[in-house]
C-alpha cells in the first residue's frame, strides 16, 4: 500500500502504479531489457524496484491466484481445483545466468534451465518453478508438490508424465496424501501423439512461450524467471476474464452437467447414504470473491501500445495492497471443499 494511504502518512508516489504493471506486462511481452523500456513508462529503476518487492511480498503470485479463482468461477467451476497436470520445459540459458542456477543437458548437450510448471484442468497456472537442467524431475517435483500441497491443500490427484514414475508416487501418497498418476505414451507410438491430460500442461506452456521473455532465460535469480512466467500467465488470465463473447457466471451453471471424463478425476469408491448429497459450492460471485481479497477491479492494457483497449480495468487494486493475512483466508472447511453434483439420479465425482 502506498505510504501516503497509511495511517503513518507519507509523500505521494510520483508514477501511478497503473503504468508500473503496464511496464511490468509490456517488458515480459516484448522481451526487451529493463533499460530499453520506453519513454512512455515510469523509469526502469522504479518499475524494477516494484518488481523486486512485489515478488518478495508475494503480490504477484496472489494476483495470479485471484485471477485463476475468478475464471473458474465464472466457468461455472468451485475456485478451489482438486486436480492438477504437471510437466517440465528446458529453456537454453544466456550467459547472464549464474553457473549455479544452471547445468548441462546432456541431451541437448547445452547449459540450460529447467521449468517445472502445474496447471489446473482449464490450463491456469498454479506453480511453477526454475531449476538446473541437470537435476532429475522426480527430485524437483517433491519441492513443487510440496509447495503446491501448503498453497492447495484441496488437491487429491496430479497427473504427470514418466518421468515421475519410481518412488515420487509412493512419497507423494505417504506424506503428502496425493494421488500422482502416470501418463503413458500409447502402444506402439511412433512420433508426436497429443496424450490426454498431458496435453493441458503443454498446452499451457507454449501459451507461456508466446511472451518474448521467456524465450531464453536471461535472469539471474531463478525467482525473478519465476516472476517472469507468473505475469505472463497474469497477461492470459485478464484477457480471458475481459472476452467479450465470455458467457456470465450463474450459480445455477455448476450444476447443469456432469464434467467431462477428461477432467474428472478417480473414481472416489462408494459413500455412505449420509454423505451422498449435493453440495454447492458455497462461493460468492466473481466480483464479491476478489472484493473480499482487497481486488475491486481487474485490467490490463494492450502490452504493445500505451493506449488501454477493450480490457481497461486494472489489476492495481491488488498490487497496490500487500497480500492478505491469514485471517482473511479461505476458511478450511472451503478449501477442503469436495463438490458432489447430482445428475441423473447419482452423484459424479469431485470436478478438477
Amino acid at each position: 500500500m502506498p505510504a501516503c494511504q497509511t495511517r503513518a502518512g507519507g509523500r505521494p508516489e510520483k508514477h501511478d502504479r497503473r503504468n508500473i504493471v503496464d511496464a511490468i506486462r509490456y517488458l515480459v511481452d516484448n522481451g526487451c531489457k529493463w533499460r530499453a523500456l520506453p519513454a512512455d513508462f515510469p523509469p526502469w529503476q522504479t518499475t524494477y524496484g516494484f518488481f523486486r518487492r512485489w515478488i518478495r511480498a508475494g503480490v504477484v503470485n496472489h494476483i495470479r491466484d485471484q485471477l485463476g479463482r475468478a475464471i473458474r468461477l465464472r466457468a461455472g467451476r468451485c475456485p478451489n481445483p482438486v486436480t492438477a497436470i504437471i510437466d517440465s520445459q528446458p529453456v537454453r540459458a544466456a550467459a547472464t545466468v549464474t553457473g549455479s542456477s544452471r547445468s548441462y543437458d546432456a541431451a541437448k548437450k547445452v547449459q540450460e534451465r529447467k521449468r517445472h510448471l502445474v496447471v489446473d484442468t482449464k490450463g491456469l497456472m498454479l506453480g511453477v518453478m526454475v531449476t538446473p537442467a541437470g537435476q532429475p524431475d522426480r527430485d524437483a517435483a517433491r519441492e513443487l508438490l510440496a509447495r503446491l500441497r501448503m498453497l492447495h491443500p484441496q488437491l487429491t490427484l496430479v497427473w504427470g508424465d514418466s518421468a515421475y514414475t519410481g518412488t515420487l508416487v509412493e512419497w507423494a501418497r505417504r506424506f503428502l496424501r496425493l494421488t500422482l498418476k502416470i501418463v503413458t505414451k500409447l502402444p506402439g507410438q511412433t512420433g508426436f501423439k497429443v496424450l490426454a491430460r498431458r496435453w493441458i500442461v503443454e498446452r499451457s506452456i507454449g501459451w507461456m512461450m508466446n511472451a518474448r521473455r521467456n524465450v531464453i532465460d536471461y535472469e539471474r535469480l531463478p525467482r525473478h524467471s519465476e516472476a517472469h512466467l507468473t505475469w505472463a500467465s497474469i497477461t492470459l488470465m485478464t484477457r480471458r476474464l475481459t472476452r467479450k463473447n465470455a458467457q456470465p457466471w450463474s450459480r445455477a451453471s455448476a450444476y447443469r452437467c456432469l464434467p467431462p471424463d477428461s477432467e474428472r478425476s478417480v473414481n472416489p469408491g462408494p459413500r455412505s447414504p449420509a454423505t451422498q448429497q449435493d453440495h454447492s459450492c458455497g462461493s460468492q460471485a466473481p466480483s464479491h470473491a476478489l472484493a473480499r481479497f482487497g481486488i475491486v477491479a481487474i485490467v490490463a492494457v494492450r502490452p504493445s501500445s500505451s493506449r488501454p483497449c477493450a480490457m481497461s480495468a486494472s489489476i492495481l487494486a491488488a498490487t497496490a495492497a500487500s497480500p492478505p493475512s491469514p485471517s482473511v483466508w479461505p476458511p478450511l472447511s472451503l478449501v477442503r471443499w469436495r463438490m458432489t453434483v447430482r445428475c441423473s439420479g447419482r452423484v459424479a465425482g469431485p470436478a478438477g
